[in-house]
């Protein structure tokens, strides 16, 4: 973790303390605990059904994320072009085809910082927790985090594929307009107001799962990740 100097620096380490004060309290009032080698990882009233590597979540509270195990990564992949936003986010475009489309979920989460905070991340080595809520206070968002494509053309009635590349647990949830995620302390950096879509979402990808469930529509749809809102993917439907 970087070293804590100026004024948003300082407001930076008190949004961690927070998230931290959040993942204890969670853990208080659970009373349960799940780790490797016996190390607590705090979670809030988790059930739990497995579907596949997917998992549906009755009650999933703040930032006490847990990952319930890791799947092995598919090895579908669509080319996607390389492409810059205005605002740096990484991005890239499928123009489609007549296969079924995949969208990447993509991460860089650092293991030990992640786990030390009760999240629990299956990459050893990366952005550290502290660096990624640093990156979103100073420019709001992690580009390390993002979807690819972020755009795409596609055939209607195509099944849309979401992999979970990453280390951590992402969702792929359809939105009417993007916005906040069901993570307050990720909302309150980004100043976002959560999608009622994200707040009536139950359903995470685990890292190496995936998610099939949604068949290309006619005209533009939005999905988001609920935990990462501005991991973003925007699918036109062709005839």
């Amino acid at each position: 973790m970087s070293t804590w100097g100026s004024a948003e620096d300082a407001h930076v380490l008190d949004l961690l303390q927070d998230v931290a004060r959040s993942l204890f309290d969670n853990h208080d009032r659970a009373g349960q605990s799940l780790g490797p080698g016996g190390n607590s990882v705090p979670f809030a009233k988790v059930r739990a059904t497995k579907f596949g590597g997917r998992m549906k979540i009755a009650h999933l509270a703040g930032a006490s994320l847990v990952l319930l195990a890791a799947a092995a990564c598919s090895d579908r992949a669509v080319v996607t072009e390389p492409l810059v936003t205005s605002n740096g986010l990484v991005a890239s475009l499928d123009k489609g085809g007549t296969t079924d489309r995949t969208v990447s979920m993509m991460d860089a989460c650092d293991g030990p910082s992640f786990t030390a905070m009760g999240i629990l991340c299956t990459r050893n080595g990366g952005v550290s927790f502290g660096d990624l809520f640093g990156q979103l206070a100073a420019q709001g968002f992690a580009g390390a985090w993002h979807n690819a494509p972020s755009q795409m053309d596609a055939k209607v009635g195509l099944t849309l594929l979401a992999v979970n590349r990453g280390g951590e647990a992402h969702t792929f949830t359809k939105v009417a307009k993007f916005g906040g995620g069901f993570v307050p302390e990720i909302n309150a950096v980004l100043h976002l107001t959560p999608t009622p879509e994200c707040l009536a979402e139950n359903n995470v990808i685990l890292p190496g799962g995936t998610d099939a469930d949604d068949v290309v529509q006619p005209g533009t749809t939005l999905y988001q990740c609920c935990i990462h809102p501005w991991m973003r993917t925007v699918v036109n439907g062709k005839g």
